[in-house]
């Protein structure tokens, strides 16, 4: 783990697992100091069926990221937590690479 000031460098590879691209937006919000919910995979959840992979908030905005690989597809149970997150209020993206994770945290850490 970097110390104060040192500077941590996060691999970017064009091609990855979902698994892979979860452990990078887990390490950069955690880098950035974002506090962030992230769903298990290791066990039968006991969660929503359908619920994002990590949800957080950033500036008051409730954010939810669903992580798929590149030909991934939601399931019609994501698809309406999705909707029913949306309705109250929730920015809900998919997202297919770590570079579409960090535009989206870098537009709401602008606002």
């Amino acid at each position: 783990m970097p110390g104060p000031g040192k500077a941590r460098t996060v691999m970017i590879s064009p091609h990855v697992s979902e698994s892979r691209i979860q452990k990078q937006i887990a390490d950069i919000l955690t880098i950035r100091g974002i506090v962030f919910c992230r769903s298990r995979f290791d066990k039968r959840t006991t969660i929503a069926k359908g619920w994002p992979d990590f949800t957080l908030a950033i500036n008051g905005t409730p954010i939810a990221l669903e992580v798929k690989g590149e030909t991934g597809k939601l399931s019609d149970a994501q698809k309406a937590c999705h909707e029913g997150m949306k309705r109250n209020g929730w920015r809900v993206y998919v997202v297919r690479s770590i570079a579409e994770a960090v535009d989206i945290l870098n537009h709401y850490l602008r606002l």
